[in-house]
Protein backbone atom coordinates (compact mmCIF):
# COMPACT_ATOMS: atom_id res chain seq x y z
CA UNK A 1 0.00 0.00 0.00
CA UNK A 2 1.48 3.85 -1.09
CA UNK A 3 2.39 5.83 1.76
CA UNK A 4 -0.18 8.09 1.30
CA UNK A 5 -2.79 5.57 1.40
CA UNK A 6 -1.91 4.18 4.04
CA UNK A 7 -1.21 7.50 6.23
CA UNK A 8 -4.97 8.66 4.84
CA UNK A 9 -6.30 5.73 6.32
CA UNK A 10 -4.14 5.73 9.56
CA UNK A 11 -5.65 9.64 9.81
CA UNK A 12 -9.42 8.04 9.20
CA UNK A 13 -8.79 5.21 12.09
CA UNK A 14 -8.00 8.14 14.07
CA UNK A 15 -10.81 10.26 13.54
CA UNK A 16 -13.25 6.98 13.87
CA UNK A 17 -11.13 6.14 17.56
CA UNK A 18 -11.45 10.11 19.19
CA UNK A 19 -14.86 9.79 18.01
CA UNK A 20 -15.73 6.49 20.18
CA UNK A 21 -14.14 8.05 22.83
CA UNK A 22 -15.95 11.44 22.57
CA UNK A 23 -18.97 9.30 22.97
CA UNK A 24 -18.21 7.89 25.93
CA UNK A 25 -16.60 11.41 27.73
CA UNK A 26 -19.82 13.46 26.87
CA UNK A 27 -22.23 11.27 28.15
CA UNK A 28 -20.12 10.56 31.57
CA UNK A 29 -20.67 12.74 34.53
CA UNK A 30 -17.68 11.18 36.52
CA UNK A 31 -15.37 11.82 33.14
CA UNK A 32 -16.35 15.32 32.95
CA UNK A 33 -15.26 16.18 36.29
CA UNK A 34 -11.98 14.06 35.80
CA UNK A 35 -9.45 16.81 35.53
CA UNK A 36 -6.80 14.45 34.28
CA UNK A 37 -9.03 12.93 31.62
CA UNK A 38 -9.49 16.88 30.34
CA UNK A 39 -5.93 17.40 30.40
CA UNK A 40 -5.49 13.98 28.61
CA UNK A 41 -7.75 15.01 25.85
CA UNK A 42 -6.67 18.48 25.73
CA UNK A 43 -3.25 17.32 24.89
CA UNK A 44 -4.37 15.09 22.03
CA UNK A 45 -6.18 17.84 20.45
CA UNK A 46 -3.48 20.27 21.36
CA UNK A 47 -1.09 17.84 19.31
CA UNK A 48 -2.88 17.19 16.63
CA UNK A 49 -3.70 21.09 16.52
CA UNK A 50 0.26 21.83 16.16
CA UNK A 51 0.87 19.31 14.08
CA UNK A 52 -1.67 20.43 11.36
CA UNK A 53 -0.16 23.70 12.18
CA UNK A 54 3.10 22.90 11.11
CA UNK A 55 2.27 21.27 7.92
CA UNK A 56 0.85 24.02 6.61
CA UNK A 57 3.32 26.26 7.57
CA UNK A 58 1.30 28.23 9.74
CA UNK A 59 2.15 30.28 12.90
CA UNK A 60 1.55 27.96 16.24
CA UNK A 61 -1.20 30.31 18.19
CA UNK A 62 -3.31 27.78 20.08
CA UNK A 63 -5.96 28.34 22.44
CA UNK A 64 -4.72 27.29 26.28
CA UNK A 65 -6.45 24.63 27.96
CA UNK A 66 -7.87 26.97 30.63
CA UNK A 67 -9.91 28.38 27.83
CA UNK A 68 -11.91 25.32 28.06
CA UNK A 69 -14.00 25.17 30.80
CA UNK A 70 -15.27 21.32 30.13
CA UNK A 71 -15.02 18.19 28.25
CA UNK A 72 -17.47 19.00 25.64
CA UNK A 73 -15.97 22.14 24.80
CA UNK A 74 -12.66 20.47 24.19
CA UNK A 75 -14.45 17.54 21.79
CA UNK A 76 -15.97 20.89 20.22
CA UNK A 77 -12.78 21.80 19.20
CA UNK A 78 -11.39 18.24 18.78
CA UNK A 79 -14.26 17.82 16.43
CA UNK A 80 -13.32 21.26 14.79
CA UNK A 81 -9.85 20.38 13.73
CA UNK A 82 -10.97 17.79 11.95
CA UNK A 83 -12.66 19.63 9.22
CA UNK A 84 -9.20 20.57 8.67
CA UNK A 85 -7.36 17.74 9.16
CA UNK A 86 -9.29 15.39 7.16
CA UNK A 87 -9.32 18.51 4.16
CA UNK A 88 -5.63 18.56 4.19
CA UNK A 89 -4.94 14.78 4.26
CA UNK A 90 -7.08 14.69 1.29
CA UNK A 91 -5.43 17.82 -0.64
CA UNK A 92 -1.89 16.82 0.65
CA UNK A 93 0.31 15.84 -2.35
CA UNK A 94 2.65 12.82 -1.94
CA UNK A 95 5.59 15.08 -2.55
CA UNK A 96 5.10 16.80 0.65
CA UNK A 97 5.25 13.68 2.62
CA UNK A 98 9.16 13.93 2.09
CA UNK A 99 9.71 17.11 3.06
CA UNK A 100 11.26 17.96 6.54
CA UNK A 101 9.07 18.72 8.90
CA UNK A 102 9.91 22.30 10.77
CA UNK A 103 9.37 21.52 14.67
CA UNK A 104 10.32 24.41 16.52
CA UNK A 105 10.40 22.91 20.31
CA UNK A 106 13.08 20.77 18.71
CA UNK A 107 15.49 23.41 19.62
CA UNK A 108 15.70 22.75 23.31
CA UNK A 109 16.06 19.41 22.60
CA UNK A 110 19.78 18.52 22.11
CA UNK A 111 20.55 19.55 25.58
CA UNK A 112 17.80 16.81 27.19
CA UNK A 113 18.85 13.83 24.50
CA UNK A 114 23.27 14.56 24.61
CA UNK A 115 22.87 15.48 20.42
CA UNK A 116 21.42 17.34 17.37
CA UNK A 117 17.93 16.33 16.90
CA UNK A 118 17.57 14.58 13.35
CA UNK A 119 15.57 15.76 11.07
CA UNK A 120 12.09 13.94 10.38
CA UNK A 121 9.83 14.18 7.48
CA UNK A 122 6.01 14.97 7.08
CA UNK A 123 5.39 11.81 6.94
CA UNK A 124 7.03 11.12 9.82
CA UNK A 125 5.17 13.46 12.14
CA UNK A 126 2.06 12.24 10.70
CA UNK A 127 2.60 8.90 12.22
CA UNK A 128 3.53 10.70 14.97
CA UNK A 129 0.28 12.67 15.73
CA UNK A 130 -1.03 8.93 15.32
CA UNK A 131 0.50 6.91 17.48
CA UNK A 132 0.61 9.83 19.65
CA UNK A 133 -2.89 10.28 20.28
CA UNK A 134 -3.40 6.46 20.50
CA UNK A 135 -0.92 6.30 23.29
CA UNK A 136 -3.16 8.77 25.39
CA UNK A 137 -6.61 7.73 24.31
CA UNK A 138 -5.53 4.11 25.89
CA UNK A 139 -4.27 6.37 29.11
CA UNK A 140 -8.04 7.51 29.26
CA UNK A 141 -9.32 4.12 28.52
CA UNK A 142 -7.29 3.63 32.08
CA UNK A 143 -8.94 6.48 33.79
CA UNK A 144 -12.71 5.28 32.70
CA UNK A 145 -12.10 1.72 34.23
CA UNK A 146 -10.82 3.29 37.47
CA UNK A 147 -14.33 5.48 37.34
CA UNK A 148 -15.86 1.91 37.11
CA UNK A 149 -17.23 3.23 33.50
CA UNK A 150 -16.76 0.80 30.04
CA UNK A 151 -14.03 2.64 27.98
CA UNK A 152 -14.67 2.18 23.61
CA UNK A 153 -12.37 -0.47 21.92
CA UNK A 154 -10.94 1.56 19.42
CA UNK A 155 -7.97 -0.64 18.63
CA UNK A 156 -6.80 -0.10 14.88
CA UNK A 157 -7.92 -4.12 14.35
CA UNK A 158 -11.29 -3.75 15.62
CA UNK A 159 -11.97 -0.78 13.14
CA UNK A 160 -10.80 -3.07 10.34
CA UNK A 161 -12.55 -5.84 11.54
CA UNK A 162 -15.77 -3.23 11.66
CA UNK A 163 -15.46 -2.59 8.09
CA UNK A 164 -13.32 0.90 8.75
CA UNK A 165 -16.26 2.90 9.55
CA UNK A 166 -16.24 6.64 8.77
CA UNK A 167 -17.35 9.62 10.86
CA UNK A 168 -20.47 11.72 8.91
Amino acid sequence: MEDQTLIKEFFHHMHWADNELWKVLENSPKAESNDKIMELLYHIHLVQFLYLKIWKNEKLEYPKKNEFDSIKQIIKWGKENYIKFNKFISDVPESRYIEIAKIPWTNGLEKKIGKKPEEVSVKETMLQVVFHSSYHRAQINTKLRKLDLTPPLFDYIYWLWMGKPTIK
